[in-house]
């Protein structure tokens, strides 16, 4: 386990794969706190319906984001789709450890014993399996487990881990090599493992 507080930090959104785009892009030119505030409020560049929503999501991709460097962020902004999702699959991890260990520990494993889909109830017990390690982690609602459940795996649909939240037939990503080399020379170790079979870093 990397993280043993695990904070609730993707029960609002998945991926957000257009959006981070365009946050990278912002990103890459170094806002002054008045110059992120006009594109994202005043310019609403993200295009959403509030300006509490605008912020939320804004925020919470710069602080994906911001667990990785510039090079990372130029993959999101001018690389393929694949490439871009996969570069924004690994901030997630680093910065959300706890879909990270369910990476790690679940969907490595079963990928490894050649499962042909995930279980639904998966998550359910990985959970349950984090309180047993871990007896004072904070325990949270019916709701709050629901939607990091939904987000979890939608956010693996998103990035091609599994073919859909229906099937949840398991795919077999293979990483961009510009972003295995990228995360080798950053020592990311905790990142790989999540998303590459053990034996293959």
């Amino acid at each position: 386990m990397k993280n043993n507080s695990y904070p609730a930090n993707f029960t609002k959104a998945s991926l957000l794969i257009p959006e981070s785009r365009i946050i990278a892009e912002l990103m890459l030119k170094h806002p002054t706190p008045a110059e992120w505030k006009q594109q994202i409020f005043d310019e609403n560049i993200l295009q959403r319906r509030t300006p509490n929503s605008a912020s939320t999501v804004a925020s919470l991709i710069r602080s994906r984001l911001n667990t990785m460097d510039e090079r990372l962020w130029g993959f999101i902004q001018k690389g393929s789709k694949e490439l871009a999702t996969q570069a924004i699959l690994a901030a997630t991890v680093k910065y959300s450890p706890l879909l990270g260990d369910f990476l790690r520990e679940v969907y490595q494993r079963e990928r490894k014993q050649f499962a042909e889909q995930l279980r639904s109830t998966s998550w359910d017990q990985f959970i349950e399996d984090c309180h047993n390690r871990v007896p004072d982690l904070p325990v949270r609602s019916e709701s709050t487990h629901a939607k990091l459940k939904q987000n979890a795996f939608r956010m693996m649909a998103e990035a091609g881990l599994i073919e859909d939240t229906k099937s949840m037939a398991i795919r077999h990503m293979l990483l961009a090599p510009e972003l295995k080399r990228y995360l080798v020379s950053r020592k990311e170790d905790y990142v790989l493992k999540c998303l590459v079979p053990a034996g293959d870093h």
